[in-house]
């Protein structure tokens, strides 16, 4: 009879570190993470990192590839809904695509740093028509640095938190359900 296996943070790395799971899956999880929640994806890749299950490089890569694939989730399911911009109004719409072509660095920029804005930013992108190349480009380039700057707080959190780089990984995680809790005891009040 086999002994459960706590699934615990610490547990789950154990099981890394042992050589049970292959780099390539580890890495394929960290994409598939960064597909929900792309900060707690980062900061795992980076926990990862510290527990010596990925190499550095290897864990940026990983952490790029899988925000990546979600910026050009985002931009895919823009174009495909593009259609509907037709009940706006030519106008408003050649309007935005103007000025979404003229800031489009500055917005992505922006996007990538302000929570619960990439969203809308990267729909708007798709829909509004900026270019697929360019937005690629952009986003590949913007993602670094913001990648970097998570995973020296993971570093730093490793440093000063008890439970290291995994507690801010479960702190950034809550975090990310603030506005639905928030949200939900709203409508629950009279």
């Amino acid at each position: 009879m086999t002994a459960a296996i706590p699934l615990t943070a610490p547990a789950l790395v154990a099981l890394l570190v042992e050589g049970m799971w292959s780099p390539l899956a580890v890495v394929l999880i960290v994409v598939a993470v960064a597909q929900l929640l792309e900060d707690v994806a980062v900061l795992a890749a980076a926990a990862l990192a510290v527990a010596g299950v990925l190499s550095w490089p290897v864990a940026v890569l990983a952490a790029w590839a899988g925000i990546l694939v979600g910026d050009l989730w985002l931009y895919g399911a823009g174009r495909a809904g593009s259609r509907l911009l037709d009940r706006v109004g030519a106008d408003r719409v050649a309007g935005a695509r103007r000025r979404l072509a003229a800031n489009d660095v500055a917005a992505l920029a922006t996007a990538r740093v302000v929570p619960f804005l990439r969203l809308p930013v990267f729909l708007a992108a798709g829909a509004l028509g900026l270019p697929f190349r360019r937005f690629a480009l952009l986003c590949a380039l913007l993602a670094l640095p913001w990648i970097l700057a998570l995973m020296g707080f993971g570093l730093f959190a490793e440093a000063v938190l008890p439970g290291g780089a995994w507690t801010a990984v479960l702190i950034v995680a809550l975090l990310a359900f603030v506005p639905r809790i928030v949200r939900l005891v709203r409508e629950s009040l009279p």
